[in-house]
């Protein structure tokens, strides 16, 4: 929470928190369970005109997955492009849901197959 007020803080005296701060508070507030925070954070990033990038879409699957929010896992695929890393994370992080059907899975890897992620036949 105070990683956040800080941000604020900066934005106050005219020092605008570039994608690394964010994802350094990003980061701070997953560690913390903190949704809230994370939603603030985001908030701002979007109101500077802050895009995410692969360090922060993989914080973000990482604190969703943790909570078992597919739903919203389902989102940030749905945003846009998704790295190799992004695709390892969230792949690392469907185990932890319970009744995940395969057409799920499916899913993910056909976004992934269009995105033109290269995989071996072991991955698919």
């Amino acid at each position: 929470e105070e990683a956040v007020k800080i941000l604020f803080h900066m934005k106050k005296k005219g020092i605008y928190p570039d994608i690394k701060c964010c994802n350094y508070v990003l980061r701070s507030c997953a560690n913390a369970k903190n949704v809230e925070q994370v939603k603030r954070t985001v908030k701002l990033m979007k109101d500077e005109g802050i895009h995410p990038n692969e360090t922060t879409t993989n914080t973000l699957i990482g604190l969703y997955a943790s909570m078992g929010e597919l739903q919203v896992i389902d989102q940030i695929v749905k945003q846009g492009s998704l790295s190799s890393n992004s695709f390892l994370a969230l792949f690392s992080a469907l185990p932890k849901f319970e009744g995940l059907k395969s057409s799920h899975i499916e899913k993910y890897l056909d976004v992934m197959k269009s995105q033109g992620i290269p995989g071996t036949p072991f991955l698919y």
